[in-house]
């Protein structure tokens, strides 16, 4: 197969190759850049996330960044170990579901078996799995982990909350599992544009894993239509916004509701792990099915059967708010609500 751009070429090969697009070390956004010979040819180009790491958060520093690019990725933000314990936590609920690691594999390993699903209200194998993941505590704890709360307080000024609808992900190959599409987070959420996702992978993810990208800039476009037919926002792949990294366990991702993202393909064997959490300020208006449910709900139980073997529920709970109702997220325009953040000076 040949790369359509620096006379390099490669063999037939299964599964996908990934070719640096500059021979630079570190791989930036994967494109898909056709097939030949069965071989499916991703050109990795250079776009890369801009790493916050050194920024102060509280300050002007971060909210000027995040007001101007949508997002702050911040470089090895969470301690290792605190990440790993939630990791071994969501492995352990993988793991007790049948058919989703390989047979006779090790766990630790990650190897997708054969029920390995996409998310979907009717999937048994999905919800089989989801069901142990939601009911784990520590999980749900790192919604409020001291560095994050600090972070998002820092940035949105003023008194915040987590809403509980805690989101974990863990993503088959793509021949299974199709990467997650390019989305706003405040169409299905709603409420006030002004909330916060924060995106953690739970171990390494590299390129091929297939982890999150992010158009920089879309969050200045207002709510973006659905493509009917893609039912999601149609962005071309070779569109020189999109950033993304090869991301690392301790890694966070924070970006705007008004942000465009999505997944890139998983092309490996491994299942990948990760996980968001999202925030806003409490005098904001909230939907509360979207804020207070838990993700999925009601194909997975609601919060006293899930939580019935806790010691704590203070990750769940919510305070107060003002109340917004929930439009049509499938309706292909909705119009954009009102934003106190991006109208800051940058």
């Amino acid at each position: 197969a040949v790369l359509p751009r620096g006379g390099k070429t490669l063999p037939p090969c299964h599964p996908p190759a990934w070719v640096a697009g500059s021979g630079k070390s570190l791989p930036g956004l994967l494109a898909r850049k056709g097939s030949r010979s069965g071989c499916r040819i991703y050109l990795l180009s250079e776009m890369f996330l801009l790493e916050s790491s050194g920024v102060d958060l509280g300050g002007e520093g971060g909210l000027r960044r995040l007001v101007g690019d949508g997002y702050l990725f911040l470089r090895g933000f969470l301690p290792v170990g605190d990440v790993a314990e939630v990791e071994a936590a969501v492995g352990g609920a993988v793991a007790d579901t049948p058919g989703w690691m390989a047979p006779d594999s090790d766990p630790a390993l990650w190897e997708a078996g054969p029920s390995a699903a996409a998310e979907g209200y009717d999937d048994p194998d999905f919800l089989a799995m989801y069901r142990r993941v939601q009911s784990l505590q520590v999980f749900h704890e790192l919604a409020h982990h001291r560095r994050i709360v600090s972070a998002v307080s820092g940035l949105l000024g003023g008194e915040i909350f987590a809403h509980a609808n805690h989101v974990a992900r863990v993503v088959g190959p793509a021949d299974r599992v199709p990467p997650t599409r390019n989305h706003q987070d405040w169409r299905p959420v709603q409420g006030a544009a002004d909330t916060l996702t924060v995106w953690v992978p739970l171990a390494d993810v590299p390129p091929e894993m297939g982890g999150l990208r992010i158009l920089e800039g879309s969050h200045r476009l207002g709510v973006l239509p659905l493509d009917p037919e893609l039912g999601a926002i149609r962005i071309d792949d070779d569109d020189p916004r999109w950033r993304t990294a090869s991301y690392r366990r301790g890694d966070a991702l924070i970006f705007h509701s008004l942000t465009v993202h999505g997944a890139l393909p998983n092309t490996t064997g491994t299942l990948r792990r990760s996980c968001e959490f999202r925030y806003q300020r409490i005098g904001d208006p909230a939907v509360p099915s979207t804020v207070r449910n838990p993700h999925w709900h009601p194909s997975i139980p609601d919060w006293p059967e899930l939580t019935r073997d806790w010691t704590s529920l203070a990750s769940i709970q919510t305070p107060d708010f003002p109340e917004a109702a929930l439009q049509d997220d499938t309706a292909p325009h909705l119009p954009t609500p009102p934003s106190s953040l991006l109208d800051t000076a940058v």
